[in-house]
């Protein structure tokens, strides 16, 4: 999940300057979060088995993850990176080390809560070094042809800064490649064009496993430096793109007609259903109980009204159709709403949606929507065959409130 990710982070997103946090009170707050309450318990078996395996992503993840958004909810979008850890962990090549994966990382609840606190703390401190650095020297832009030496010693300190943090592991040179676009998206670059400036500078040459010699770093940060023009400050922003006719087009290119038929008429019932296990999994331990049942049921009458469709042979009543359409339309505000206004993905586990049903009813939903994403907010972006990702305004939630009865 994109929103997951520490990796998709960019500086306005961890700048200490903009994100208040207190080290000190930060035991007890995560041990107020709703996962703190449901730590799952760690089976007793060898890390090779494949119910470990299992476990692992069944349970140990979706705690995880849940846990991230209960602390981008407290914090801010920042705090996602306290997964980040070194080598092979949740995510590859991050600068923690408190943190590795559930599989190795939970254990009792206790010593759980307290390596996401340090891991936590950790990813802070690494942060706020981080703008330490990037201020070690009086830089600006429009003067860069007479700084880049002062330039070039930046970058160079900052990727031996990351190769020393890191321990240059698997996956490492992600996160210096994200360092030295921070750094210069800092000092007034373009997000866009600090990009590209970094890939053109690396150029493909830091790999995993293998820390940089000296004269790669010294020409890593000497090209960087000369790249650099006084006029590639930051841009106006682009126009909001219209995400629903982004979606329609997506959508438009599926053959959608080409998917096989099922046999009979009897509505198509899924060999499992994701929706419902993402919320059991995801939303509860969350810990916002009345959302999580709410979720639940406006999922099941969704379907059960779609079906009662098929049962009639598609002359339902308009007040059947309307109902089936809210309720589908509160599963996905509803999630948008739990899961702290954050890119969601609905489910992870596409195939209960493969359905004649919900495929109905989305786009219907959809359909209904003005064409403008910048105040509706909804983003539907279909992927592939098998999976689809929400994005929903938080204008939308006072619409739950009264429905779901959950702040």
């Amino acid at each position: 999940m994109v929103e997951l990710s520490p990796g998709y982070l960019d500086w306005d997103d961890v700048n200490p300057a903009r994100h208040f946090f207190d080290s000190a009170s930060a035991p007890q707050v995560v041990r107020t979060l709703g996962p703190a309450r449901r730590v799952p318990s760690r089976p007793d078996l060898p890390f090779s088995d494949p119910a470990m395996s299992a476990w692992s992503w069944e349970e140990g993840r979706p705690w995880a993850d849940a846990m991230s958004h209960a602390l981008v909810k407290r914090y801010g979008r920042w705090a996602v990176g306290w997964r980040w850890a070194h080598d092979e962990g949740d995510f590859d090549g991050g600068p923690v080390g408190n943190w590795c994966c559930p599989r190795d990382s939970i254990t009792t609840p206790e010593e759980t809560l307290t390596r996401v606190v340090a891991a936590l703390g950790e990813w802070r401190a690494w942060l706020e070094s981080l703008a330490g650095w990037f201020d070690a020297y009086p830089l600006d832009l429009a003067d860069v042809e007479d700084q880049r030496i002062l330039w070039e010693c930046a970058a160079r300190n900052l990727i031996l800064q990351v190769t020393d943090r890191t321990g240059c592991g698997s996956g490492w040179y992600g996160h210096c490649h994200q360092v030295l676009t921070w750094f210069l998206s800092h000092w007034g670059v373009d997000a866009d064009l600090a990009q590209e400036l970094v890939d053109e500078a690396i150029g493909g040459r830091f790999a995993s496993w293998t820390g940089p010699d000296p004269l790669l770093v010294d020409d890593v940060a000497e090209r960087l430096a000369l790249s650099l023009r006084p006029d590639e400050g930051a841009q106006p922003a682009a126009p909001v793109p219209d995400h629903l006719a982004r979606w329609l087009a997506v959508r438009a290119t599926v053959a959608w007609q080409d998917a096989p038929d099922s046999e009979g008429d009897e509505p198509v019932v899924p060999s499992r259903d994701g929706a419902a296990e993402d919320i059991r999994a995801f939303d509860g331990a969350v810990d916002c109980g009345p959302l999580v049942v709410g979720l639940a049921a406006a999922l099941r009458r969704a379907e059960d009204r779609e079906a009662m469709r098929d049962v009639r042979g598609g002359d339902a009543d308009e007040a059947d159709d309307a109902g089936a359409e809210r309720q589908l339309a509160l599963v996905a505000e509803g999630r948008a709403h739990a899961r702290c206004h954050v890119g969601v993905r609905l489910t992870e586990h596409f195939e209960a949606f493969h359905s004649a049903v919900l495929h109905h009813l989305l786009d219907v939903r959809v359909r209904q929507l003005p064409v403008n994403a910048d105040r509706v907010g909804v983003l539907i972006e279909l992927e592939a065959v098998g999976q689809h990702s929400f994005l929903v305004n938080e204008a939308l939630h006072h619409q739950l409130r009264p429905v779901l009865r959950c702040e």
